[in-house]
């Protein structure tokens, strides 16, 4: 019994001495066994040339200096992280049942360098921190629930993106604190701000908390959410705040995504979400257009067709700023196409509305324009905006056919010209109807193929000299078939223009003007084609009004820039515009009789030209009807 005893102290003795050497010196066992597991644990090659440390109290950890966990081979420096000092802590069950399987990590003054290859793969893709796809252990990291971090520095590089930042990173009580400069996406880079735990993002699949203030290119963007997948995210809800050239490049700072636009000044809700962009909530500028509503943009997963959705309101909005954002075409040399491409890449639905449209530097008051793009198709109904007190409305379509067709219908009641002429002295209340139609591959081939009729009439109006002059119509030299010599306007009882449009070409139907000084009649024709005038006047003096010239005039050439000549007008024209003028056939006024009521009013001008040219028709009539009868007695 004794020698057994003997043989077991001994034993005891052994053990407890073994223990107390491998506690003292674990120098001699833990590193190359702490080598071994790390480097198993995390698929990646880990060295510690520093000395190595053990505590086996609650909590379990070990202590190692100068450690180095490799980068994979295809990386551009060798070592992920480089630290002074890491700190494992272990679970005391783990621990003793000699499972490695950490809990915690400490790193203090840790060197990162992160990279990500044209494969998407990155060197932080590490298993043993639960987000890896490497191989290993399939509950690898799933224990580790803290990365603690002091005093880091970081290196990332995407060559791929153009990005190369350099930043420090520690951690604390509430999360992570950060700040990175250098080029992120081709851009001068400078960013700061807090995000949440750490192992969160390099896990890279919850939602990471951050708050960020970031310059780059030209964008100054305060950021407040969370984002999934850092550094390229695949999730994003943020409260946003920026101003900068363009949305594009706020969508790329930001993982892509948003429209071409002018200088913004924003704020609002950017989301990522299934891979739909989405701005809502947004407040604030694009251009010179302040804007409230909402922007999307959803690429198909199968490659077909983007989907836009854009629903913007304003006070004041300029044309200019919304067609920069849906992809107004760029100048292009040789005929200007028809966007018969970019019509099949997207489907779009966009809703503006306007307290005030500003078209050309005209600014049109309560606007509203809905269009739907589908299938090729882009139909805007409704077209609407009011000037004055009156109303523009209508529909338009655009097809992405072989030719593309258009097809355009507006009504015009009522307009005040005054708002659109922006001068003070003009007045006068038009309207009418367009209906065309046409097909072609180009611009020039759709002024072509137009066909259609067109109705314009103006009543009660003003018309000034100076203004004509200003603006350019190209026929501001014919002001003296209207204008008397020593004035410098004149009053404008009813002015009518028709015309039937066939293959490019419009034939006038109706070109006549009733002013305080004169009567003036024309007929011919406008070729769009070539863009080309070839019209005749005539006019009939009222009183004792003196004209620059009361004779047949001529007006022939390109509508820019046309030559006006005195006489010279065809035979055959001639009498038909003294037909006209002799009263044997109805005034021009009438072929657009229909639409006076709605387009300028019952009660002005264009309506008491007609009765009385209705009348005096009636008259004419009666009287040879008696001649006739005296006759045949």
């Amino acid at each position: 019994m004794k020698p057994a005893l003997k043989v077991v102290g001994v034993a005891a003795l052994v053990l407890v001495t073994g223990v107390a050497v491998a506690l003292a010196f674990p120098a001699f066992w833990l590193e190359p066994l702490l080598e071994n597991r790390l480097s198993a644990r995390l698929d990646r090659q880990v060295q510690i040339d520093g000395s190595v440390d053990l505590s086996v109290f609650d909590p379990p950890a070990i202590m190692a200096e100068d450690v180095a966990v490799a980068n994979p081979a295809w990386a551009q420096e060798p070592w992920l992280l480089q630290a002074q000092t890491l700190r494992v802590t272990f679970s005391a069950d783990a621990l003793w049942s000699f499972s490695l399987k950490p809990v915690a990590i400490g790193l203090d003054q840790p060197r990162l360098f992160l990279a990500r290859n044209g494969d998407g793969g990155t060197t932080w893709d590490v298993a043993g921190l639960g987000g890896g796809q490497s191989q290993g252990s399939g509950d690898s990291g799933r224990d580790l629930d803290r990365l603690t971090v002091d005093d880091g520095r970081f290196r990332y590089r995407d060559p791929g993106q153009d990005t190369d930042l350099t930043g420090t990173l520690s951690t604390t009580a509430d999360g992570t604190a950060y700040d990175a400069s250098g080029t992120y996406k081709e851009r001068e880079t400078e960013a700061s701000g807090t995000g949440g735990d750490l192992l969160v993002l390099l896990r890279g699949r919850a939602p990471w908390p951050l708050e960020a203030e970031v310059t780059a290119g030209g964008h100054d963007v305060s950021l407040q959410g969370t984002a999934t997948g850092l550094p390229a995210p695949t999730g994003l809800d943020l409260t946003i705040a920026g101003a900068g050239p363009s949305l594009a490049g706020l969508g790329e700072l930001v993982g892509g995504g948003l429209p071409t636009s002018p200088p913004y000044d924003l704020a609002g809700r950017l989301t990522l979400t299934d891979g739909r962009w989405q701005f809502s909530d947004a407040s604030g500028t694009i251009g010179e257009s302040a804007v409230a509503g909402l922007v999307a943009v959803e690429p198909a997963a199968d490659g077909g067709p983007t989907r836009l959705t854009v629903d913007l309101s304003s006070g004041h909005m300029e044309v200019a700023d919304i067609a920069a954002v849906l992809g107004e075409p760029g100048v292009s040399e040789g005929p200007a196409q028809i966007p018969a491409e970019a019509l099949r890449a997207y489907r779009a639905d966009v809703t503006l509305k306007a307290d005030e449209l500003v078209v050309a530097g005209r600014a049109l008051p309560d606007a509203r324009i809905q269009a739907r793009l589908e299938n090729g198709r882009l139909t805007v109904d409704p077209l609407m905006a009011g000037v004055g007190d009156g109303r523009m409305q209508g529909r338009a379509e655009l097809a992405a056919g072989s030719p593309p067709t258009v097809a355009v219908s507006l009504e015009l009641n009522r307009l005040e010209l005054n708002p659109l002429a922006g001068v003070e002295a003009v007045r006068g209340v038009f309207g009418g109807t367009v209906d065309l139609e046409s097909s072609g591959a180009t611009v020039e081939a759709m002024r072509g193929n137009l066909s259609g009729r067109v109705a314009l009439l103006l009543s009660d109006g003003r018309l000034t000299r100076q203004w004509l002059e200003m603006a350019q119509i190209g026929l501001s030299d014919l002001t003296g078939l209207f204008i008397p010599q020593e004035d410098d306007a004149t009053a404008i009882r009813c002015a009518a223009a028709g015309f039937d449009v066939s293959n490019g070409v419009a034939e006038a139907t109706a070109l006549y003007a009733d002013t305080e000084a004169a009567v003036v009649r024309g007929d011919g024709a406008i070729d769009l084609r070539d863009l080309t005038l070839d019209l005749a006047f005539t006019m009939d003096p009222k009183g004792a009004v003196t004209l620059a010239y009361d004779g047949p005039v001529h007006v022939t050439g390109p509508i820019s820039d046309p030559s006006i000549e005195a006489g010279g007008v065809a035979s055959t024209v001639l009498q038909g515009l003294g037909a006209v003028a002799l009263g044997t056939v109805l005034t021009p006024v009438a072929a657009v009789a229909p639409f006076i009521d709605t387009s300028v009013g019952a009660e002005g001008g264009c309506r008491q030209a007609l009765d009385e040219t209705v009348a005096e028709q009636e008259d004419g009539t009666a009287e040879d009807a008696n001649d006739r009868k005296d006759e045949g007695g």
